[in-house]
């Protein structure tokens, strides 16, 4: 009779608090591409933590290009933070960060122009990226919209979390 190795089991709880202390971008590529993918309990759990320790660390910069009135200005870098999230959670919010005012018809217009239509389902602007941690990347924004009331962009998270741990594996 062979001895076999004995290997031991984390209760999912153990595993769950190790997770939530993964900070690092390969962690949360590993957290998102494999963990999550474990089952149910974990998906539900690392989208969580994703929602209150990531979400909140990524941004997209929009490059609108330089603006012409009296003298150039450079819309190069609009960028939006994370607001919220719907409250079905599927949707991230992020709001624009302060644009001067005197400039901010002309980038609510570039901004327009980016949202996709029935013709053409993927956003339309193309200079743009999205930061998580730092790390960037011209992830695609699906269900992406643009409220020019507000001053807010709102895309499925998850998938675009996805495609952007897509790229980098």
């Amino acid at each position: 009779m062979s001895a076999q190795a004995v290997v031991p089991v984390f209760p999912p709880e153990i595993w769950l608090m190790v997770f939530s202390h993964l900070h690092k971008h390969r962690d949360l590529l590993h957290l998102w591409t494999r963990c999550r993918l474990v089952s149910k309990m974990f998906r539900n759990e690392i989208e969580q933590i994703c929602i209150s320790k990531h979400l909140p660390k990524t941004e997209v910069v929009f490059h609108l290009g330089w603006f012409l009135k009296f003298f150039k200005v450079d819309l190069r870098n609009i960028s939006f933070t994370f607001d919220r999230v719907t409250e079905d959670s599927t949707m991230a919010v992020f709001k624009m960060c302060e644009v001067a005012e005197d400039f901010m018809p002309e980038v609510i217009d570039r901004m327009s122009r980016c949202i996709p239509t029935t013709a053409n389902p993927l956003i339309r602007c193309s200079n743009y990226h999205v930061s998580i941690h730092g790390e960037e990347n011209d992830t695609e924004l699906p269900g992406f919209m643009f409220d020019h009331h507000v001053k807010e962009i709102s895309f499925d998270w998850r998938k675009a979390y996805s495609f952007f741990f897509a790229e980098e594996i």
